[in-house]
């Protein structure tokens, strides 16, 4: 499962670049990674979805990361219902979050 994983990250660091934006879960274990391949875009092109779990240790993954500026929306524990709503709100509308 592991390679499969560091794959598609592979996969998804090529294509960066050509991205608007990235929206990343921070779930309560295992983040660090998906934290630093954020880390490569400017921190306007990247929101952070993540429950209260252990969030002064993802606030710091984030801060250390270079992008405290990035967006980050606050969700209940697994994310499953909020990220589904930030689908579907960009596939009705194009836009991924209401104006904050």
């Amino acid at each position: 499962m592991r390679g499969e994983i560091d794959t598609l990250w592979g996969q998804l660091q090529q294509a960066l670049s050509e991205l608007d934006h990235v929206v990343v879960y921070v779930g309560a274990n295992g983040s660090e990674q998906a934290i630093a391949h954020a880390a490569k875009l400017p921190a306007s092109k990247v929101t952070f979805v993540g429950c209260t779990c252990g969030l002064p240790y993802k606030e710091s993954m984030v801060r250390s990361a270079g992008l405290a500026s990035a967006r980050r929306v606050v969700c209940e524990c697994g994310g499953h219902r909020t990220m589904g709503r930030i689908f579907t709100r960009f596939m009705e509308t194009g836009e991924l979050l209401p104006s904050s």
